[in-house]
């Protein structure tokens, strides 16, 4: 992005809203790291003990990581514009191999987020669990 021009010769990163998608999605990205660090450090100090986590903190866990998901897939729709009509054909685009991973990991069923908040607000209501799994 510092060095790709528009097709009017406009170098990207001096363009405003370039620096604010890219900003943006920078942000969402870490706040995802920083959510699954958070929750790995949790289940590390559970496996230290050998004590089972209770289900509402499993739950959150998947929750945490469905959540995350949608973070990045929502930083790589912000940028996915950047890339122009002349990257969406480019097979050598590692933005699109990136945009593929990401859909596709967030289609799995342990990161969908309508399946993993659903049952969160299931167990946060006292409700049984869907998943019997957790």
């Amino acid at each position: 992005m510092r060095v790709r021009h528009s097709v009017g010769g406009v170098k990207m990163s001096d363009i405003p809203t370039v620096q604010l998608r890219v900003a943006e999605a920078l942000a969402e990205i870490e706040a995802a790291a920083a959510l699954l660090l958070k929750d790995c450090d949790d289940a590390m100090r559970f496996g230290e003990t050998g004590d089972k986590p209770p289900i509402e903190l499993r739950a959150r866990w998947r929750l945490n990581n469905a959540f995350a998901g949608q973070l990045c897939l929502r930083a790589i729709e912000r940028l996915h514009p950047l890339i122009g009509a002349r990257g969406i054909n480019d097979p050598e685009n590692l933005f699109l191999l990136a945009w593929r991973d990401i859909h596709a990991a967030v289609s799995q069923i342990t990161m969908a987020w309508d399946i993993q908040a659903v049952n969160t607000g299931r167990i946060i209501f006292g409700l049984p669990s869907l998943d019997l799994r957790l």
